[in-house]
């Protein structure tokens, strides 16, 4: 069941505004899922992901040598795919493990050709670090961390508490697209009354612009609903499963009025 942050308020059944917030080419696929539900869309990307800022030669580096490491710990599709695009030709090590933070992840790294061997039960970074075992101590015991450069300590840190020594390795950048492109063009992005967030950084992108006041948030996991509640939306919804299945399901909550208290 979702969880409410906020005072929450009253929603009807006409014809809400929803805005999606992601890429250009993620948002295409949410938008016709909301607009199924007789939703009207408003796209409003926040977000262009590029590669690192080294142009990816650390990762490339560390890929070199992965048999240096017991785990590569994936905690999104875009780190995935930044794998995928800079890993050697060789095969992958046997002894390397592969652990990702959710399904979806799980499904783009096994097409990518990942030999996937954890999966987080909740799809959040937190949760992926509880699940992998406490490093033996022995001189092997290393993580690869392929993060976002705007990526928090969860990880690494949470990692490092169970005695792994810990590689983060940008992989690639979130920023800003200039100017946002915004569909239809005479649309009002302020003039929404949901909008969907996929991070933390997101939030910031939107509340800057365009201010906290009127929309109502869903969210795809905790970190981005304390940001978004923190930064004055109201009320914030976060989505579970932590999926995209989950956000679409938070806005049909939204649109219907129903209660989200546990």
């Amino acid at each position: 069941m979702s969880d409410w942050h906020g005072s929450g308020r009253p929603t009807d059944r006409r014809r809400l505004r929803v805005a999606v917030t992601r890429t250009a080419a993620d948002n295409a696929g949410l938008a016709d899922r909301l607009r199924a539900l007789a939703l009207d869309v408003v796209a409003v990307p926040l977000v262009e992901v590029v590669g690192p800022a080294d142009g990816g030669r650390a990762l490339a580096a560390a890929l070199a040598r992965l048999e240096r490491y017991r785990w590569v710990v994936l905690t999104s599709a875009n780190g995935v795919r930044a794998v995928a695009a800079r890993r050697p030709s060789a095969p992958w090590p046997a002894e390397v493990e592969v652990a990702v933070v959710g399904p979806a992840t799980a499904d783009v790294a096994r097409a990518a050709g990942l030999p996937v061997s954890l999966v987080a039960g909740t799809a959040t970074a937190a949760a992926l670090v509880d699940e992998l075992p406490t490093s033996a101590g022995g001189p092997g015991d290393a993580v690869l961390a392929p993060l976002a450069e705007l990526a928090g300590l969860t990880v690494t840190d949470g990692l490092a508490a169970k005695g792994w020594k810990v590689d983060r390795v940008e992989a690639y950048r979130t920023v800003a697209p200039d100017p946002v492109v915004v569909d239809p063009a005479d649309a009002d992005p302020a003039g929404v009354e949901i909008v969907t967030f996929f991070s933390p950084s997101v939030v910031d992108r939107w509340v800057d612009r365009f201010g906290p006041a009127g929309p109502a948030a869903a969210c795809i996991g905790p970190a981005t609903a304390e940001r978004a509640a923190a930064r004055g939306l109201t009320p914030v919804v976060t989505a579970e499963p932590h999926s995209e299945d989950g956000v679409v399901d938070a806005v049909a909550r939204l649109r219907d009025g129903r209660s989200l208290a546990p």
